[in-house]
């Protein structure tokens, strides 16, 4: 899963035009040292957590490293009823691991953030052990809209 993760996602960056930083470490890393590395506050350290609807479709919900996510939190972001995905329905359903689902939807999953997260200007992504993405608000949001609208799912 390591390689593939990181092409994919910097594929989609490149092909969208969306300016992002991509690092992968030599061994497992934590985001400790990807702070480190890009130099930002560790305030930066985001997650997306997947979920899924009835009709299996996936959402995404974008939060603060450290926030809670429980699916009555999701229900109420995205206005419907969704259900925690565990790990290995998740790997099954997406080809990603639960605790480094990509933070664009590049599965046309339906991607909001949470209250905290909406006041982030700048984030930091783990993609895998080893690989970290560094960015902007901005650009996210772009690559959140482009995601959806290409339907990746």
């Amino acid at each position: 899963m390591f390689q593939f993760t990181i092409l994919m996602i910097n594929d989609f960056l490149k092909v969208n035009l969306i300016n992002a930083k991509l690092a992968v470490f030599p061994t497992d890393s934590n985001f400790d040292k990807a702070v480190s590395f890009f130099h930002v506050s560790n305030k930066a350290c985001a997650k997306a957590v997947p979920f899924i609807n009835k009709k299996n479709q996936i959402f995404s919900l974008i939060v603060s490293q450290g926030e809670e996510c429980s699916a009555a939190k999701a229900c109420k972001v995205f206005d419907q009823e969704v259900f925690v995905v565990d790990s290995t329905e998740c790997l099954k359903r997406t080809g990603f691991e639960k605790n480094f689902f990509p933070p664009i939807g590049v599965f046309g999953a339906i991607t909001k953030f949470s209250k905290e997260a909406e006041g982030l200007d700048l984030f930091l992504f783990a993609i895998s052990k080893r690989e970290f993405m560094l960015i902007s608000a901005e650009e996210l949001k772009k690559a959140v809209e482009l995601s959806e609208e290409l339907g990746f799912f």
